[in-house]
């Protein structure tokens, strides 16, 4: 079972994370809103970040993963 602290940092990192990825990738983004939305632990959603960078990078190319990279840097390091 997660701590008290767990479960409101998975919270905050889903409501900083809503919709973000429609946002950068259209309706390619909604599965992995979705899979934010579904994930039960923060090593769940670190591992979904970077599936997304990797996907900005394949879809967009090596600047705009770097910029995601940056900014969902905070989040990946509040996951760990």
């Amino acid at each position: 079972m997660l701590s008290p602290d767990e479960q409101a940092a998975i919270a905050q990192v889903k409501q900083e994370l809503d919709g973000a990825f429609e946002k950068e990738l259209g309706e390619a983004g909604q599965v992995l809103d979705a899979r934010i939305a579904d994930s039960v632990n923060l090593d769940v959603i670190r591992t979904i970040l970077r599936d997304a960078i990797d996907t900005v990078h394949s879809r967009k190319g090596e600047r705009a993963a770097q910029a995601l990279a940056e900014r969902l840097r905070p989040l990946l390091a509040r996951a760990q």
